[in-house]
């Protein structure tokens, strides 16, 4: 079949790239090899994956000291919950991890670490089923992203465009909406679902904030149920979380 001849032509070739803000080593790559690339705050991972509004796959970064001191602080742990909650709602995003660096390089690891991040990384792939990517350097990662956003938006990767959306599509990229607001403390799930009942995705959300004279306090007053309603200080934590920058640090790569 010639490209003429399909019925279902996808819109783009490839998919977009949206990093983290605190990702400045890649950011700053992008922007020396003058690959387009979009910067905002991610509730979950460090790289996004985007087919229009629809959450494809979802990365999240590490170099191998970072990996090792997220295992001892217990952020790993966090971390992978969160990834892989989202990954196992219905239609949910491709949920994997880049690992970045030289496992034989002496500079990545402290007593003990080679064990550490190992186990970490045989108990991902094989009991919490998640891909990792292994990358040496900053450029090279962004190399392999650049790979993968064609790769996931292919017709025979299991994320490939399949097509216009159905009708089916619009519940599932609220569900993972919902499931992304979750993360964020203080919001339970029947305070997220009510906030995605009124702005079924984050594009709809971010549209309605730069609408409004008080952004923080948007959400304020949206039913939960009969008897309650959400509350400033959510809405405020809710606009925080999507709008403020993590803390800078000296490391090469923060989580």
């Amino acid at each position: 079949m010639t490209l003429q001849e399909d019925p279902c032509p996808r819109p783009s070739q490839t998919l977009d790239i949206v990093l983290d803000t605190n990702e400045r080593g890649i950011s700053a790559e992008a922007a020396v090899q003058g690959h387009p690339v979009q910067i905002r705050r991610l509730p979950v991972g460090d790289v996004a994956f985007y087919r229009g509004d629809e959450l494809v796959a979802l990365a999240e970064r590490k170099t191998l000291m970072d990996l090792d001191s997220s295992i001892l602080d217990g952020r790993f742990r966090e971390q992978r919950e969160r990834l892989r909650n989202l990954s196992l709602c219905d239609g949910g995003p491709l949920c994997f991890y880049i690992v970045e660096g030289c496992r034989c390089s002496a500079a990545y690891h402290s007593a003990g670490a080679s064990k550490r991040v190992d186990g970490a990384l045989e108990n991902l792939s094989l009991i919490h089923n998640m891909h990792i990517v292994w990358t040496q350097t900053i450029k090279d990662t962004l190399d392999t992203l650049r790979r993968l956003a064609i790769k996931l938006n292919e017709p025979g990767s299991s994320r490939g465009y399949a097509g216009p959306l159905k009708s089916r599509g619009a519940a599932l990229s609220e569900d993972i909406f919902t499931n992304m607001l979750t993360v964020i403390p203080g919001v339970s799930l029947t305070v997220a679902s009510a906030i995605s009942k009124s702005y079924p995705s984050w594009a709809s959300l971010s549209v309605a904030w730069s609408a409004s004279k008080s952004p923080e306090t948007l959400l304020s007053g949206l039913a939960v149920n009969q008897k309650r309603k959400v509350g400033p200080s959510v809405s405020k934590k809710v606009y925080a979380t999507f709008h403020a920058t993590k803390n800078i640090s000296t490391s090469p790569h923060d989580t």
